[in-house]
């Protein structure tokens, strides 16, 4: 079994049975487990950095995905923390497949030339108008 395999292995089982690792089904308790599990991958270098967030941000061109995190990305796809969280497997195993075939460094260069001249503003700065 490739590395690979057993990550796609413990991703489906963790995105099938997330009770059983996070005692809930709530998101936001997966998330903290997803990505104690994803920085765990990075630390012992399967991955170079943490893509994820910015895939999953240009597949549904929701551009700020810093403010936004992963798990609301999907919660406002998926429409509950249930189907969110049960749509995680097919969605890694397709990241999974961009990250081999492409890289890390394309995936960035992607969401940048996805989101190129969109600015984030943060809900304590003032819009003005252009005129």
């Amino acid at each position: 079994m490739t590395k690979k395999d057993k990550i796609l292995r413990h991703v489906k089982s963790i995105s099938g049975r997330p009770q059983m690792y996070t005692l809930s089904e709530d998101i936001r308790d997966f998330r903290r487990y997803f990505d104690g599990y994803r920085h765990a991958l990075i630390d012992v270098g399967i991955f170079e950095t943490d893509v994820w967030s910015l895939w999953l941000s240009s597949k549904y061109g929701i551009w700020d995905s810093e403010s936004w995190g992963w798990e609301r990305i999907l919660l406002y796809i998926f429409l509950s923390d249930k189907e969110a969280i049960r749509n995680i497997y097919p969605l890694f195993c397709e990241f999974i497949e961009d990250v081999s075939n492409k890289g890390e460094k394309c995936i960035i260069k992607k969401h940048e030339d996805d989101f190129r001249g969109y600015i984030s503003k943060t809900p304590t700065e003032e819009i003005k108008d252009i005129e």
